[in-house]
């Protein structure tokens, strides 16, 4: 978060606990307080453990920017599942608060997240447009010999969130060496910064900027930037991708 936004709200957040645990209560409804947490399902019939994860109140807009975290859960053990299969769950909502009565203004449900039945917890929230910030929120897959990192832009737009997948690294293995499955030498690594230029925007979402801050073996190319055009609500992947270009390229 820039400095003036995060300093603003310091003082705010210290007193948002009650505030809190009364939205989770209207999100979800049962409390276990056995695991300190509120119990949902979703259509897939998974349940999760959730939890506040992040909660930031915007003066401008009289809004909380909110996010709810969940851990995969036993129901009938009552209990965390912690196994490699399974994922976490990330929720994303405006809440607009007003005389004590909450509703929601933007929800974005059912965003699987994390291994090991929890949830990536790396959240960051940037301003996305003139009167509108988005949570990024890093998404990886991974295969035996590569890993694909991603950003996951969640944007309000109307009563939901849309999402939008942006690539952001490259991880490859070299498994023709031998090597024990917990030391597999890294071949190749790309990593970037994710940011947004106020400068170039469409229906006041701003340009998204991706800039390579780490490249090995490939050193030129930490420093390139790949501008994703503002579609409106989102992104789409340029065809021209530097990233896209490496994960098509047959490994050598």
């Amino acid at each position: 978060l820039n400095s003036n936004f995060a300093h603003r709200h310091i003082a705010a957040s210290i007193n948002l606990v009650p505030l809190n645990e009364k939205i989770m209560a209207q999100l979800y409804g049962a409390y276990d307080s056995d695991n300190k947490c509120w119990i949902t399902d979703i259509k897939q019939g998974d349940s999760y453990c959730m939890k506040v994860g992040k909660s930031i109140y915007d003066s401008n807009s009289h809004q909380y920017n909110f996010l709810a975290a969940g851990s995969a859960y036993d129901k009938s053990a009552n209990k965390l599942i912690e196994a490699h299969a399974f994922s976490g769950l990330i929720e994303v909502f405006v809440i607009k608060e007003k005389l004590g009565s909450i509703s929601v203004a933007s929800a974005g449900k059912g965003y699987i997240s994390g291994s090991f039945g929890k949830p990536e917890e790396d959240w960051d929230l940037k301003k996305v447009g003139e009167n509108t910030w988005g949570w990024i929120i890093p998404h990886k897959v991974s295969m035996r010999d590569y890993q694909e990192d991603y950003y996951r832009i969640l944007i309000p737009s109307g009563k939901e969130f849309t999402e939008s997948m942006v690539m952001s690294g490259i991880m490859r293995f070299d498994i023709a060496n031998e090597c024990s499955y917990d030391c597999e030498p890294i071949a190749t690594i790309i990593s970037s910064k994710i940011s947004f230029d106020a400068s170039k925007s469409k229906n006041g979402i701003y340009d998204a900027i991706l800039t390579i801050d780490s490249s090995e073996p490939d050193v030129h190319l930490k420093g390139t930037s790949i501008r994703y055009k503002s579609e409106g609500t989102g992104y789409k992947e340029p065809l021209d991708s530097v990233l896209l270009n490496i994960k098509s390229k047959p490994d050598t």
